[in-house]
C-alpha cells in the first residue's frame, strides 16, 4: 500500500513539472488570437505534442497546453516567427499553431 502511495505522489509530481527547456528568444514569442495577426505574415505551422497521460494518471489540461505552447514558440523561434496562434483545441496532448512574423506584437 505504501509503494501505491508513493507512485501516486511520484507521478503528480512529475505531472507537474515541464521538460521543456525554451531555446533563446522563445519567452518573447507572443501568444495571440487568429483575429490580432491580419497584418502579420504566416510563415508556417506546427504540430506539437506531449504526454497527456504518465501511466494510469490523467495529466490537468492547462499543464498541457503551457508546455504545448513553449513547444511551439521555440518552433517559432527556428522559423524566424515572433508571434503564434492555436489553430486546434487540445486533443490528447496535441495542439496545433499557425507561426506567424509581426512588425509590431506586444510582448509578454
Amino acid at each position: 500500500m505504501l509503494k501505491i502511495g508513493l507512485l501516486g505522489i511520484v507521478l503528480i509530481s512529475i505531472s507537474a513539472c515541464s521538460w521543456i527547456n525554451p531555446i533563446e528568444g522563445a519567452q518573447r514569442v507572443a501568444v495571440l488570437q487568429s483575429d490580432e495577426v491580419s497584418r502579420c505574415e504566416k510563415l508556417g505551422s506546427s504540430s506539437t505534442t506531449t504526454l497527456s497521460k504518465v501511466g494510469f494518471y490523467q495529466r490537468d489540461d492547462e499543464a498541457i497546453k503551457k508546455e504545448l505552447i513553449k513547444l511551439a514558440q521555440n518552433e517559432a523561434i527556428k522559423m524566424q516567427g515572433n508571434t503564434i496562434v492555436s489553430s486546434s483545441p487540445l486533443i490528447d496532448g496535441q495542439m496545433n499553431f499557425d507561426i506567424y512574423r509581426c512588425k509590431t506584437v506586444s510582448q509578454p
